[in-house]
């Protein structure tokens, strides 16, 4: 996995610290993190998506072959179409998520680096005599993300003239320094945001010329942490993983179609949404105090384990420490109290609502 982190480097704040996720080494911010949040809400961030991986599945299978491994809908999906899923294994349980977007010839998809060799191993398993051929494409291209109010209006000058209305993982192209680019939106931290992959060997000129036009300030992987908890959304490893089934993520209405028949987990998937019965759900916790939680910090309702913390920061949106967690179902409902216990300490949260779903 190439890391691009030199070239993005010279934009930054000499004290700013790094991010590694798997192969990959980021920036975890440029220079001053309230500033770059209010960017990426309000105008537009170039954030670097490099932890992001590229599989490509040609072969003239792909799509029957594919439809049977996912939890969405994949057969009907035409030429520049695409949805989010999950791949599951036989217990129902997730094994990763990813975007899949279909090409004339191929089918992308789009997954986090760290679930790279996994699901290149789950797709060897699963092929027996169908013609597929499944190539990781990830260092062909950088990963750049386009985030914020005004960033619509910077793709239609790009090209994408549709980039305000544009739906949800629809590939279009964008030429900027002789590069062709493709472009999909995917609001990955609950603002509108688009996703670029840019031909490595353009990937120098193509940041510089982006950072260049009016409104624009690189965001680091911190801001977009931040923005992606304050709404509510699962994160790969972190929230989304082998322990966790389809349902308690919240991600039914986007990740899971209940018409298209058998896949791999479906059973146990289809009996979750049937019964009503979750035993837990991802839940968004504001903490009193100053203190920030910490991944693995358990969390605590009349003296009852009701689940543990999976992400955490400290908010600008709450003002507050904020962190998601499965819960319990009986413990989720917004309101709700729990105590976090730990060595260094309890402090005291409360349930808040998640945004409500598209």
């Amino acid at each position: 996995m190439s890391n691009w982190i030199e070239v993005f480097r010279p934009a930054a704040d000499p004290s700013a610290e790094e991010i590694r996720l798997g192969d990959w080494i980021g920036l975890s911010r440029y220079g001053d993190l309230e500033g770059e949040y209010h960017t990426a809400r309000n105008r537009i961030g170039l954030h670097d998506r490099s932890y992001r991986g590229l599989l490509e599945v040609t072969g003239a299978d792909r799509a029957s072959w594919l439809h049977n491994l996912t939890t969405n809908q994949i057969g009907t999906l035409q030429p520049g179409e695409g949805n989010y899923t999950f791949a599951t294994n036989l217990k129902g349980r997730i094994l990763f998520d990813m975007n899949v977007s279909v090409r004339p010839e191929a089918i992308w998809l789009d997954l986090d680096i760290r679930w790279l060799h996994l699901a290149q191993r789950h797709f060897d398993k699963y092929t027996i005599v169908e013609d597929v051929v499944v190539r990781d494409r990830s260092d062909e291209f950088l990963r750049l993300a386009l985030i914020g109010a005004q960033a619509p209006a910077l793709l239609a000058r790009l090209g994408a003239s549709n980039a305000a209305v544009m739906p949800f993982l629809q590939i279009s192209r964008l030429t900027v320094d002789g590069a062709e680019i493709a472009c999909f939106r995917h609001d990955l931290c609950g603002l509108f945001a688009a996703d670029l992959l840019v031909p490595k060997d353009f990937a120098k000129a193509v940041w510089n010329t982006l950072r260049a036009c009016d409104g624009v300030t690189p965001v680091g992987y911190q801001a977009v942490d931040m923005l992606r908890m304050e709404a509510g959304i699962p994160w790969p490893v972190s929230e989304i993983n082998d322990q966790v089934l389809p349902a308690e993520t919240g991600q039914l209405h986007r990740a899971v179609s209940f018409t298209k028949g058998c896949y791999l987990g479906q059973e146990i998937v289809e009996r979750m949404r049937s019964r009503e019965s979750l035993a837990r759900k991802l839940s968004l916790l504001r903490f009193d105090g100053q203190r920030v939680p910490q991944p693995g910090d358990q969390l605590f309702a009349d003296h009852t384990h009701v689940g543990q913390v999976s992400s955490a920061c400290r908010s600008l949106k709450f003002g507050a420490p904020i962190a998601l967690a499965y819960l319990r179902a009986a413990h989720a409902a917004p309101g709700t109290s729990v105590k976090l216990e730990s060595e260094a300490g309890d402090i005291q949260g409360t349930v808040v609502p998640l945004q409500p779903e598209d």
